[in-house]
């Protein structure tokens, strides 16, 4: 999965926002980074917040790799901070797993993704890494 930057110009990056739901029903609010035309040209990556944070704190990196020729979808977790439903009180690490899955759901059903990277740090990392596992339906 090799990304194709020669094509990106400068001011050409693009956010659309969607929603979609997880497994359990939530509504799951994220932001779609592009520089239009066949999206499913292009390579992609899933980024999740860090823990206590929003899909806002991971746009500078976002557009950064979508400058470098790569489609991002970025979201705020349900139960948690953001624009999500949910509540935080009832933020598990399995429900940010299920968002996670969620995230490949949406991109495999709109763009027929099958094959992406994620992008984590802090705690958020321990979602993405326990996805592949959790999720046996793929």
């Amino acid at each position: 999965m090799l990304a194709d930057s020669s094509q990106v110009e400068t001011g050409l990056i693009r956010t659309d926002f969607v929603t979609y739901q997880n497994r359990t029903g939530l509504r799951i609010a994220a932001c779609l980074d592009h520089v239009g035309g066949d999206m499913r040209a292009r390579p992609w990556v899933l980024m999740m917040p860090k823990f206590g944070e929003t899909k806002k704190t991971t746009l500078h990196l976002a557009y950064h790799l979508v400058a470098n020729g790569l489609n991002v979808l970025r979201f705020d977790p349900t139960n948690h901070v953001g624009e999500s439903e949910g509540r935080m009180l009832d933020f598990t690490m399995p429900g940010a797993v299920t968002d996670a899955i969620a995230g490949l759901d949406y991109l495999e059903a709109s763009f027929g993704v099958n094959q992406m990277t994620t992008v984590a740090n802090s705690r958020s990392e321990e979602h993405t890494s326990e996805t592949p596992v959790t999720d046996q339906s793929r």
